[in-house]
């Protein structure tokens, strides 16, 4: 993993869920999501259609922009992977707070209210394998352009 890609997924913590539907027809939405242990996990309710559509077929994409974060509106990656869905409590007592800390990061007692909240067992963890990495750099090539 090269470096923007590390930044993006350590400094950013919004990206876009891409999942095919039954009809085979590409969806997408943006979701907030934690770097875990090299997995992208995100958190989705039992009854979505995105947790149906990823259980039928778990090959996902994501799209990381460093656009809001100190990496810079020019960065992204995106990334292929493959999506486990979980439910159990050892992974929602892992997630659920450092998730809760990353989309609250200036109220310490609002994160731990939201991990609280939000550690269900209809809120389910989405953690996605990444099998490959597409970085986009408008930065480095403008740097590069100006050395030549």
């Amino acid at each position: 993993m090269d470096e923007l890609v590390r930044r993006l997924l350590t400094e950013q913590n919004e990206c876009t869920l891409s999942w095919l539907t039954r009809a085979g027809r590409p969806a997408s939405t943006v979701v907030s999501f934690v770097f875990l242990d090299g997995l992208i996990a995100m958190t989705a309710l039992e009854q979505s259609a995105r947790v149906r559509a990823i259980r039928r077929f778990p090959k996902v994409a994501l799209v990381v922009s460093g656009s809001g974060s100190p990496v810079g509106h020019s960065r992204c990656v995106s990334i292929q992977g493959e999506c486990e869905i979980r439910g159990d409590q050892e992974i929602r007592n892992r997630f659920f707070p450092l998730f809760s800390k990353s989309v609250l990061p200036d109220s310490r007692e609002g994160a731990e209210m939201m991990a609280k909240s939000m550690n269900s067992p209809e809120n389910l963890v989405l953690l996605v394998t990444p099998s490959k990495f597409i970085p986009y750099d408008a930065q480095a090539s403008l740097d590069q352009a100006n050395r030549m």
